[in-house]
């Protein structure tokens, strides 16, 4: 079992429609981006984790 925390950050590895693919700390996850379309090598943090899903967004820099 993997543990994800509020602010974890990674990077996309799919695109998000909203769902998507990032890795985090090595492993490969289902994500959801907030509102947006994230294209991959996007950088991503954890925003909020709801029961099954864990919801994502950008990271502006």
């Amino acid at each position: 079992m993997y543990y994800f925390t509020i602010g974890m950050q990674g990077e996309v590895i799919t695109k998000c429609l909203p769902s998507g693919k990032a890795r985090l700390n090595d492993k490969i996850v289902e994500l959801y981006s907030l509102s947006e379309l994230l294209d991959p090598n996007t950088p991503v943090k954890i925003i909020k984790i709801e029961r099954n899903k864990t919801i994502i967004k950008r990271i502006n820099s």
